[in-house]
């Protein structure tokens, strides 16, 4: 991967140091946890730019380089100030699931079970396609391929160049102590263990009302 202290100058509450903070950027711009997801980071020198997720789907390398070449075609070619997208994370999203969620409620929060963690890994394979999809896109687009990020339900992993191949990063309880993660939330945002958990916060009917009897009965 690119070293990340080269980004330390980003917009962001907390310098993008290593590949923490990029999930915590990740997650806390889409409001949600993802699953079976494939999610395209774009940034520039200084600036964290936009963020695109799609489901994910068994395909092959081909229609991984296609899928990214589609994205990167919707996506803006410049950031705040006129900056220029030069470079790009991909991260990938795996099942989650009831483990993932536990993992992330510190009352439920367990220690992940070697078999646990052997299943993130047989689901991490599926970056294969993806990591010589992010080359292709270095390759014909000259955008530089920073890294390529696989969260399962315990634990992340992230790509080893040379190989190239996945190697274990740390688990995904880690991703919330990180100093971007909390910063951002101290902002007032959140990050939620579902999407659907998302959508309901969205569109809760809360604050649609004056009428406190009503209020009342929708908090309770």
């Amino acid at each position: 991967m690119t070293p990340l202290d080269a980004f330390s100058d980003f917009n962001t509450p907390s310098p993008v140091r290593g590949v923490s903070d990029v999930v915590a950027y990740t997650i806390h711009n889409l409001g949600f946890w993802p699953t079976r997801s494939v999610v395209l980071v774009a940034t520039g020198a200084r600036h964290m730019g936009p963020v695109l997720r799609v489901n994910l789907e068994d395909i092959s390398e081909n229609e991984a380089s296609a899928l990214l070449d589609y994205l990167f075609d919707m996506m803006p070619t410049s950031l705040a100030e006129g900056e220029q997208v030069d470079r790009f994370f991909l991260l990938i999203f795996g099942e989650g699931g009831e483990v993932r969620t536990r993992q992330l409620t510190a009352s439920l929060r367990q220690t992940p079970t070697l078999e646990e963690i052997q299943k993130d890994a047989a689901e991490a394979k599926i970056c294969q396609a993806w990591i010589r999809a992010g080359m292709h896109i270095t390759d014909t687009r000259g955008i530089l391929f920073c890294d390529l990020l696989f969260i399962g339900s315990v634990s992340r992993w992230e790509m080893e160049p040379a190989e190239p191949a996945m190697v274990f990063s740390g688990f995904i309880d880690d991703i919330q102590k990180c100093p971007l993660y909390l910063d951002l939330m101290l902002k007032g945002s959140s990050v939620l263990p579902t999407e659907e958990q998302a959508v309901q916060a969205q569109s809760s009917p809360l604050n649609a009302t004056n009428n406190q009897a009503e209020y009342q009965a929708w908090l309770d």
